[in-house]
């Protein structure tokens, strides 16, 4: 009688134990395109969308800006409405990315945030290279490096510091992202100080050109740059310890990939509109 008493009240406890279990809420989740239930709908897939974010508002001045540049409106319009158009497409960008990510795990799903997280900024880099506006391009990576080595950093030692009264750093990570952001700055410094050593009063004078040893250097500078940066694309995919995180990845990549770009075009131009 003692083992049958003995029996039931484990059996009791058991199922007391899976009822509790089963009534603790989840944690809320973001929403998803697709989970473990029956994939959605087109309809349902564009809700999820447009319901992810309330930036998507902003998706409204996607067709103005193509109408005022069809209908020839101001300079100072057209940039405007093209600014408020890119931010929530840059924001659905992030959401597919991370979405994706869900089902291809978290080593894939990180290079996938980090690689096209900045694909906005490079694309309008490119396209304003074309074009031949220089200083935009410079600025705006030259902001991009700031804001991420001091705001993004501020804020994270400010935020962390109201729950943590000590906050601690992994050695490892933090001297891989130093040594990459120093390599990045050097790729920077490089041509700079080339242009600086051959535009001197002296060498000015002789009237020698200089372009096609710059275009060699910066494009030099610029395939280094890339092959650093795919040899750490394989380093995030090939190490799994604890030590490798992808915050620090997704801060460097983007200061990599700007270099990349300016490194490859934006020399040339700028020497060439000094001679004129």
């Amino acid at each position: 009688m003692s083992s049958e008493s003995q029996r039931k009240s484990t059996n009791s406890s058991q199922n007391n134990t899976n009822i509790n279990t089963t009534l603790i809420p989840s944690p809320p989740s973001s929403p998803v395109l697709h989970s473990s239930s029956a994939p959605p709908t087109l309809f349902e897939s564009f809700k999820i969308i447009f319901l992810s974010s309330w930036i998507n508002v902003l998706l409204i001045f996607v067709p103005l800006g193509y109408i005022a540049f069809g209908l020839k409106w101001s300079n100072t319009s057209v940039f405007v409405i093209n600014f408020l158009a890119i931010i929530p497409l840059a924001k659905l960008l992030g959401f597919a990315t991370e979405d994706i990510s869900l089902r291809v795990g978290q080593t894939i799903g990180g290079l996938l945030n980090a690689t096209f997280g900045n694909a906005v900024e490079l694309i309008v880099s490119i396209i304003a290279l074309k074009e031949g506006q220089i200083r935009v391009v410079q600025a705006s990576i030259l902001g991009s490096i700031i804001s991420n080595l001091l705001l993004v950093l501020g804020m994270c030692f400010v935020a962390g510091g109201f729950y943590h009264k000590e906050q601690k750093f992994n050695m490892t990570a933090a001297q891989t992202s130093s040594s990459l952001m120093a390599l990045a700055c050097i790729g920077l410094i490089i041509p700079a100080a080339f242009i600086s050593s051959v535009e001197t009063p002296e060498i000015v004078q002789t009237g020698s050109d200089h372009t096609s040893e710059l275009l060699n250097l910066s494009h030099g500078t610029a395939i280094v740059l890339l092959i650093i940066y795919i040899l750490y694309l394989l380093f995030q995919v090939s190490t799994r310890k604890s030590y490798v995180t992808f915050c620090f990845f997704y801060r460097i990549k983007c200061n990599f990939l700007g270099l990349l770009v300016e490194n490859s075009y934006a020399f040339i131009p700028r020497r060439r509109s000094n001679r004129r």
